[in-house]
């Protein structure tokens, strides 16, 4: 293959496979007459929006190939206003192919009586898509934003966002941050379900920051944003109809959620807390690999203890300002005057990220009153 597509293979042998091999697992079941079938074979790869129609009809010209196909089973989600079509189709009672297009990412799931058999089909229709020149590498990238609505349940909605590759950014962290991001962002994607823990004052640059961590990783997780954290952790189906959305890890977002998390918040949130430990590493996130990123304006040494465990905390990073050197040779690297580097720096006093934006666009910081709330 040459794009290196990531290649799942589920052992339906093992507890946690079941699990995370969804309806086509059941599917199977029906179509079949129960047999049991140990194996299902994945494959996944993202693809920009204005080529889903591509990958769509070359997914249709694959299926006319094979012998005695039967549509057993076609589904279409409504989302954002965008149609995904998911196709369950047999193949001669000797296989059954699940194909979907979601978001930025094509999906193709085979089980069959041999696995060979499964693996040539893998491999036939791994061929085709190399045949189109896929654009999986777009600096936009479809968020998903959930909330809860009384009326209709746990709903979302789509919005495209403009993610910048860490090297854009870099030069805006400074210190033991920048030392803890370059670590994460030369390091390999972290696997395994667990929580990534963000602070620092508003302005630092956490953000733009989880913007070049959804670039990188875009391959391996779908990026989710959670707009309401309190319901998120009070509604047992909500976590669930995140993860029953794709099989595919996600990367669920939950800014300014802090306050749950503080020691003194123990007693009055205690459920959420428990929830939020059990989805890391207890009996709800069997069979996932989702990734928890919080980030919150606190103190990082007031968090409670059993959410920054080693084990449980996978990435705990501290967002720091800019002391007065260093936010002079930022201004000075981003040509603003030495006039007006030495006026707004002659209070010595350390800067954040926005403050030094704002000061680049020749914005005067008169009104700031310690360091600015702008979310950066």
């Amino acid at each position: 293959m040459q794009r290196n597509q990531p290649l799942i293979t589920y052992d339906l042998r093992k507890p946690s496979d079941v699990a995370s091999s969804g309806a086509l697992l059941e599917a199977t079941q029906e179509y079949f007459g129960g047999a049991e079938l140990p194996y299902i074979q994945q494959l996944n790869h993202a693809v920009a929006l204005q080529q889903h129609q591509s990958v769509i009809t070359l997914f249709l010209q694959f299926i006319k190939t094979l012998r005695n196909t039967k549509l057993f089973q076609k589904k279409i989600f409504w989302a954002g206003g965008v149609e995904d079509p998911t196709w369950l189709i047999g193949v001669d009672h000797e296989a059954l192919i699940q194909f979907s297009i979601a978001d930025d990412v094509i999906d193709i799931k085979i089980t069959g009586k041999d696995q060979k058999t499964v693996e040539q089909y893998i491999k036939d229709f791994s061929q085709r898509l190399d045949k189109i020149d896929l654009i999986p590498s777009s600096d936009e990238l479809t968020l998903q934003i959930y909330y809860f609505d009384s009326s209709e349940g746990v709903s979302f909605f789509r919005t495209k966002i403009v993610m910048p590759t860490w090297a854009d950014i870099a030069d805006n962290y400074v210190g033991i941050t920048r030392k803890a991001l370059d670590r994460l962002f030369a390091g390999d994607v972290i696997k395994g379900t667990g929580l990534m823990i963000w602070s620092g004052e508003p302005g630092t640059g956490k953000t733009y920051a989880i913007r070049a961590l959804m670039q990188q990783w875009k391959q391996d997780y779908r990026c989710v944003s959670v707009s309401d954290f309190d319901t998120f952790l009070e509604q047992p189906a909500y976590y669930y109809s995140i993860a029953d959305y794709d099989k595919r890890p996600a990367l669920i977002i939950l800014e300014d959620a802090g306050e749950s998390l503080l020691k003194e918040g123990r007693g009055k949130y205690s459920g959420r807390i428990s929830k939020l430990l059990n989805l890391t590493d207890g009996l709800l996130s069997q069979g996932r690999e989702d990734l928890f990123l919080i980030t919150f304006n606190e103190n990082i040494k007031e968090l409670d203890s059993a959410t920054t465990r080693p084990g449980r905390c996978l990435s705990r990073i501290t967002f720091d300002c800019f002391s007065s050197k260093e936010a002079g040779v930022w201004l000075k690297d981003h040509d603003v005057a030495e006039d007006v580097i030495r006026a707004c720096l002659k209070d010595k006093a350390s800067k954040s990220l926005a403050e030094l934006y704002q000061i680049y666009s020749g914005e005067e910081l008169s009104t700031y009153s310690g360091h600015g709330e702008v979310g950066f």
